[in-house]
């Protein structure tokens, strides 16, 4: 059931009218039951998986918050400092236990699931001998297991931590891992930060309701009128990119950067929005990211809750971890625990970005993009001390508009580079797109460029550049902290209502969509 879809805005009317019939004490059940519905209705057969996650990970807590019950029981009753040592490392050494064989479980399922083929493919290339074959695992990939699997995991984990209680009730426990709006393609939620609003229920507030459906106006904008529009351009250039020159290639890629993230941000203002009318406090996922000075800072905007669930349960871990640990004592010296400290984070980062990589996509070429933010990211890590230097040596001012502008188109010219290894169905494709990107051909073809060899009409072109100015222009107010919907609220009655109506004319006019038509679904959801 696409966000985008009449199924979905028939579905998501009746879910918002009954929520507000229910008693507030129930309102949790009737959300539980639309999200059973919704994941339901992309195929019963998917929702076997997420049961067995929720199963498993909710006995599982179960066990860990028993292990600390009993703990803090002993260590009531201990003697001496001995004793009490002794029980909190018996209670850790089985709750860390029962977190790993259930972690381990989750992420095998997802790994068979979604990379067993890709695996097999692999092997087989490397061993011919073996005649491997991977037609045996073309299974049927549940939608939304790579967001749901990670959002369980990092449950479980902040309940080992002790910085979540474990939830008693499997049932709720069932809600915050289906929710609806945010079980397909994210955000990645942390249970402190969901379920405080998520069981409360809320009472009907017509300014929140508003707000809400408004966010959601803006989503659908993002997604029919701008996304789906650019997509028509990026096929046609990446299905055969021989035919068209190196200009013709930068400003596909260009096109594709807004095509991306006006569809993911387009799903997260849907699914924040509907959050919203319920009351429920759906994290932020994106924040301005193409207006970043560097690549660290780019991941610090874009898709949000998956780059803090690496970084929170990857890459932390794994830099405090003993085998780390060990390596910096061996190093001998000040300084060669320095030397090892930089070269075990680049290692870390190396591995976080592989896998950030390969979670987006069973290929070579997503594996390939993550490894290009992580070189990008480890130098930008190592340089950072070089590159201060250098601005004081030559005294630039980093408050002026014109390195603020350097450092920004420097950031986005770097993840278009990155962009044709995500978009390309091959590395060798990869390649041959750069190559003529980079050619001087490619220069002189800025001259002689004609936009409509892409795909689109002159219409099309015009809507789409008026949509993107649109988009760039609400980025840019958010940026400053200005919330258009606020400042359109504090308008007369006639005012608000005309904008509104004007906004809602222009998605059902201008948006790509129709009987002829074959609507894309969210680029996420592959993921």
């Amino acid at each position: 059931m696409i966000f985008t879809s009449l199924k979905f805005i028939l579905f998501f009317t009746a879910v918002a009218l009954l929520y507000f019939a229910f008693p507030l004490r129930f309102r949790w059940v009737w959300l539980l039951a639309a999200s059973v519905l919704f994941y339901c209705a992309a195929g019963v057969r998917f929702a076997f998986y997420i049961v067995i996650t929720v199963a498993t990970v909710y006995g599982a807590s179960m066990l860990i918050s028993r292990f600390g019950s009993v703990r803090d029981g002993r260590l009531s009753l201990a003697a001496d400092k001995v004793e009490k040592k002794k029980i909190k490392k018996e209670c850790e050494r089985k709750s860390r236990a029962v977190l790993i064989v259930c972690v381990v479980l989750n992420l095998g399922i997802l790994a068979v699931l979604k990379y067993a083929g890709f695996a097999l493919s692999v092997a087989s290339r490397i061993f011919p001998s073996l005649a491997l074959s991977d037609s045996g695992f073309s299974l049927a990939v549940p939608l939304g297991i790579s967001f749901y699997t990670f959002t369980s995991v990092g449950y479980l984990t902040d309940v080992y931590r002790g910085t979540a209680q474990a939830q008693k009730n499997p049932l709720k426990l069932l809600l915050f891992v289906s929710f609806f709006p945010n079980v397909m393609q994210g955000p990645i939620c942390r249970y402190g930060d969901l379920a405080p609003t998520l069981y409360a229920g809320a009472r009907f507030d017509y300014l929140r309701v508003t707000k809400g459906l408004q966010r959601m106006l803006w989503g659908f904008f993002e997604k029919l009128v701008v996304a789906d529009r650019l997509g028509i351009a990026v096929d046609r250039v990446f299905s055969d990119n021989s035919s068209f020159s190196g200009a013709e290639l930068w400003v596909a890629v260009i096109i594709y950067a807004f095509q991306i993230y006006a569809d993911f941000q387009g799903y997260m203002d849907i699914a924040i929005g509907a959050g919203e009318v319920f009351g429920v406090d759906v994290p932020e996922n994106f924040r301005v990211p193409y207006l970043s000075s560097s690549i660290p800072e780019f991941w610090r905007r874009w898709h949000i809750t998956l780059g803090s669930w690496f970084r929170d349960y990857l890459y932390y871990p794994v830099m405090r971890s003993r085998l780390f640990g060990a390596i910096r004592k061996k190093t001998g010296g000040r300084r060669g625990e320095k030397a090892a400290d930089r070269l075990l984070t680049v290692f870390a980062l190396f591995v976080v970005w592989a896998l950030t990589g390969l979670w987006h996509g069973a290929g070579f070429t997503y594996i390939a993009w993550g490894l290009f933010h992580g070189v990008l990211i480890a130098g930008s890590t190592l340089a950072a001390p070089l590159f201060d230097k250098a601005v004081k040596k030559f005294r630039l001012d980093r408050d002026r508009l014109s390195f603020k502008t350097a450092v920004t188109a420097k950031t986005f010219f770097l993840v278009l580079i990155g962009y044709v290894f995500f978009r390309s169905d091959s590395i060798g494709r990869s390649f041959e797109i750069l190559r003529s990107m980079f050619s001087l051909g490619a220069i002189r073809g800025f001259w002689m460029l004609d936009l409509l060899r892409l795909g689109l009409d002159g219409k099309d072109l015009t809507v789409a550049a008026l949509a993107v100015f649109i988009l760039i222009a609400v980025d840019v107010c958010r940026l400053k902290g200005v919330s258009i919907r606020d400042k359109i609220a504090e308008q007369g009655l006639w005012f608000r209502w005309t904008v509104w109506l004007a906004a809602i004319s222009c998605v059902v006019i201008f948006g790509v969509y129709g009987p002829d038509y074959d609507a894309a679904s969210f680029i996420y959801f592959a993921f």
